[in-house]
């Protein structure tokens, strides 16, 4: 990924971008290359998580104590590994954001603080239908327009197979059609293999072992960044 591959999702060195998900790894395993360019590139940017991903049935390791404050641990390392300049990680319930009544008037209101002209979120079925991934989407999308902000949706090749693991997870699996990419950005040597050690890092949820890492599948899925961009707006 170069600078040039920014400007396809409308980035430059003037834009202020927010990378806002709910669970710690969200942003990893979706936008680690996109999150090294931003930082090369000197463009402003911060990266947001809502919850501490406390309800993950995933906990590999030898870990003692509660999965919410290694999840956090986890996230604080990854993100000085990736160089992230500003982030945070929120303590809202897992599995519950669609609960959460005020969540909608605090996102917009960070977007207008930060003053982002992008705004970088999970596409609208979540990839794979989780709850917390979808009602996120719904609501940023809301805010998008309401703020006038351009909106770049992490998504995945048409040819990805969705675990069915993660489709149990959907209200309706039948209805998980995750949009077709509009950009997609090639990783260089140096971000991939970063990317690839960043998403170890989460050693409570990702093993060794894991498909996820293993599985030749994703090896060739994470050489690229996959993105839908909604309609972009003018910069603020």
């Amino acid at each position: 990924m170069q600078t040039k591959d920014l400007q396809k999702l409308g980035i430059t060195k003037a834009s202020s971008v927010l990378l806002i998900y709910p669970h710690p790894d969200d942003e990893t395993f979706a936008n680690a290359g996109l999150i090294q360019e931003l930082s090369e590139a000197g463009v402003k940017f911060k990266v947001m998580v809502l919850t501490k991903g406390e309800a993950s049935t995933l906990y590999f390791g030898r870990y003692k104590g509660v999965l919410s404050d290694v999840r956090e641990k986890e996230f604080d390392s990854v993100m000085q590994f990736l160089g992230v300049p500003s982030y945070e990680i929120l303590g809202y319930k897992d599995k519950h954001l669609e609960n959460e009544l005020n969540l909608g008037d605090f996102l917009t209101q960070e977007v207008r603080e930060f003053k982002a002209t992008h705004i970088v979120t999970y596409e609208p079925c979540g990839i794979y239908g989780h709850p917390d991934h979808v009602y996120l989407s719904e609501l940023l999308t809301s805010i998008s327009k309401y703020t006038q902000t351009s909106l770049v949706y992490s998504t995945v090749p048409r040819s990805y197979k969705i675990p069915q693991a993660g489709l149990a997870m959907a209200k309706n699996p039948k209805l998980i059609k995750p949009l077709t990419p509009t950009v997609i950005l090639p990783l260089s040597v140096k971000q991939y293999f970063k990317k690839l050690k960043a998403i170890t890092l989460y050693e409570s949820q990702y093993s060794n072992k894991s498909s996820l890492i293993s599985g030749i599948e994703h090896l060739v899925l994470f050489t690229k960044e996959y993105y839908h961009c909604s309609v972009l707006t003018k910069e603020l």
